[in-house]
């Protein structure tokens, strides 16, 4: 029996400790160190401290949430450690695989379906979107009293559905940073499609 359970715990925690390892090689092996030295370099070193709490205080309440959902089988460190594996894995692979990673490593560790991990983790990204559509509709009420945007005319319609008609020409763009004219140029009708307007 003694001989036994250190077998059976090694087989809960070997496998997340070999995908850690990998993919930490992995990350090594593609990283520029140039750049990474260049950024800490840059880096206001006053700040680091406030966004580190900031971090673990905000991926410490995510772990805290998936406890929950999962009823409280795992411990907060099982939780915790399997998304942070989970993160690592996603930097790694494409389409958010590393997801399908910690259902996997935090259901061996609790003795469950990965499909049930999987269930929660599911639920988690739903209310990750909702949250982002509210963020996104309270800043675009604050963005569209800048001087660039008074162009676009932007109405909300019931269920959500945007509709824009820009109508605007790139000299009253002037201003407006890269990334949002693409945006502030769509036109974006009931029951169409996307159209991109130059």
């Amino acid at each position: 029996m003694s001989t036994a359970s250190p077998l059976r715990d090694a087989r809960r925690w070997l496998p997340g400790v070999l995908i850690s390892l990998i993919a930490i090689a992995v990350l090594f092996y593609l990283v520029d160190w140039r750049a990474v030295v260049l950024a800490f370099t840059t880096l206001n070193w006053r700040v680091v401290p406030f966004f580190i709490a900031l971090y673990f205080a905000s991926t410490s309440s995510r772990a805290m949430a998936s406890r929950t959902l999962l009823e409280n089988r795992p411990t907060f460190s099982q939780s915790y450690i399997a998304m942070m594996q989970g993160y690592l894995l996603n930097n790694l692979l494409p389409l958010r695989l590393g997801e399908l990673g910690r259902a996997f490593l935090l259901g061996r560790k609790i003795n469950v379906s990965m499909f049930h991990v999987l269930s929660t983790i599911i639920i988690e990204r739903v209310i990750d979107l909702a949250m982002a559509a509210a963020l996104t509709i309270f800043v675009l009420t604050r963005v569209v009293a800048m001087d660039w945007v008074k162009p676009v005319r932007c109405t909300f319609l019931p269920g959500g559905l945007a509709r824009c008609r820009p109508g605007i020409h790139h000299a009253q763009l002037e201003g407006c940073p890269l990334f949002y004219r693409p945006v502030l140029c769509l036109d974006i009708q009931p029951g169409d499609g996307l159209a991109y307007t130059s």
